[in-house]
């Protein structure tokens, strides 16, 4: 009975070992205390490029970015946080407190591809293309990956061009993938084809507390969901425009997302055509869950 265990406990120690391998309390532990095995890299301090000092992390490593611009296109690995200051949602007129991955219009600006358990946050996220020909994902390309997108800025001047079809994500294109976007600005991203700010296809994530203002797409200008089934809470969509179809803030095909405590103003859809869906547009059975949420001069 309890003696049994209390005795095998003080000879060899298993209760307390059994407890401490348990994930979820190794998960507390860390969120508490902090990975004791993580290592904290500075950059420029330890390596003058971001990538640099990604390639040099291990799993449970941070790496801590300081203000300035970084004319980068970074690779993401798995098991890693990239932290910048934070300055582009803090104070998002002031730039001098930014630290900016700027993709300077070559390709993509950040890369995700096959990343498990990664963070990255509080970056200005600038000026990315998709230049691979099929136009999937100017400035974040996030493909089977699980990740968490907080506190950026992702802006000003990034373009999602395609030579092959209709582009999409100018902002972030999010792909079988999952984890959190939160809390981060899109602003003035653009795509050919379809999700100015954000497209997803067969994914999941949660989408709470972002700004989507100025995108521009054909169809779903702010958000662009396929076959997907995103949890859409307490954003903003203002003033963005599906400049030839429809769904200027939200477009949604055979996707069943809930959309809760949103913020749906000054949206416009179909300059150049009989566009539908100002603020919304369902299509293809879509069945979302949607309520408590302000809609207005939307057109």
């Amino acid at each position: 009975g309890p003696m049994l265990i209390m005795l095998e406990n003080y000879r060899t120690g298993l209760v307390w070992n059994t407890f401490m391998a348990n994930a979820t309390v190794q998960q507390a532990i860390e969120q508490v205390f902090g990975n004791p095995s993580s290592n904290i890299i500075n950059v420029p301090g330890d390596f003058a490029t971001i990538q640099a000092a990604i390639d040099a992390a291990v799993s449970g490593d941070t790496i801590l970015v300081a203000a300035g611009t970084y004319a980068e296109n970074i690779v993401m690995k798995s098991d890693i946080e990239l932290r910048g200051t934070s300055g582009g949602v803090l104070t998002p007129a002031d730039s001098t407190d930014d630290a900016i991955i700027d993709g300077a219009d070559i390709t993509r600006t950040v890369t995700l591809s096959g990343v498990t358990n990664a963070t990255i946050k509080g970056f200005t996220i600038i000026n990315g293309r998709a230049s691979d020909g099929f136009g999937l994902g100017g400035n974040i390309y996030c493909v089977n990956s699980t990740v968490s997108i907080v506190d950026n800025l992702i802006a000003d001047g990034n373009r999602m061009r395609s030579t092959a079809g209709p582009g999409r994500g100018g902002g972030i294109y999010f792909v079988s993938s999952g984890g959190e976007i939160t809390n981060n600005i899109f602003r003035d991203n653009w795509a050919w084809g379809h999700g100015g700010g954000m497209y997803l296809s067969n994914a999941d994530p949660l989408i709470l507390g972002n700004t989507f203002f100025g995108n521009t797409s054909d169809w779903g200008a702010g958000i662009y969901c396929t076959s997907a089934s995103p949890t859409i809470k307490k954003n903003i969509f203002d003033d963005n425009f599906a400049d030839f179809q429809d769904g200027g803030g939200l477009y949604c095909s055979a996707s069943s997302p809930v959309v809760e405590n949103n913020t749906f103003v000054n949206n416009r859809a179909g300059l150049f055509s009989n566009g539908e869906g100002g603020a919304i547009y369902l299509t293809n059975n879509s069945a979302p869950t949607i309520f408590n949420n302000i809609v207005a001069f939307n057109t």
